[in-house]
């Protein structure tokens, strides 16, 4: 009787640890041995970036490939018609979302936000009763823009676009 106890146990957690090893096998944390940084989070193995960093881990600033000059061309709302505007994008602050599209000529000055690895907002400013919005895309070396100026006279909608120097 002894025996067939002893048996019966051993046979028992030989079948568990089967089990558990199939169970187990069957459903592996893919995110076990991935680092998301940056506030970046894993799901099936793969990192998912917030706004502002990019890349396998998100260990990539998304604005840096924005950084340098550009020259723009384009039309506004007007009728009005730009061609190779001279640009800037740099960094504004430590801050991974933030960048400064500059236009020399013009004296405009504009603190962005990035949204997205490629897609950018204007913050909104308010200078001499003119307040500046709008949004923007990065695309290779592609820079699209547009700037809404909205004053008492009405709103002025100008979208530019143009190539890394």
């Amino acid at each position: 009787m002894k025996n067939l106890k002893s048996i019966l146990l051993a046979g028992f957690l030989t079948v568990g640890t089967f089990a558990t090893s199939v169970f187990t096998s069957c459903n592996p944390d893919a995110c076990k041995d991935v680092v998301c940084n940056n506030g970046g989070t894993c799901t099936d193995g793969t990192c998912s970036c917030v706004a502002g960093f990019e890349g396998t881990n998100c260990d990539t600033e998304s604005r840096t490939k924005i950084f340098g000059s550009f020259l723009l061309s384009g039309t506004d709302s007007d009728g009005d018609t730009y061609t190779n505007i001279n640009t800037t994008v740099s960094t504004s602050s430590s801050s991974a979302t933030k960048f400064i599209f500059s236009v020399p000529l013009a004296a405009l000055s504009l603190t962005c936000t990035m949204t997205g690895a490629n897609t950018f907002t204007i913050d909104q400013t308010t200078v001499s009763g003119v307040t500046t919005t709008g949004s923007g895309t990065y695309n290779g070396t592609t820079l699209t823009i547009s700037i809404n100026q909205n004053d008492a006279g009405g709103t002025l909608i100008t979208n530019l676009s143009g190539n890394k120097q």
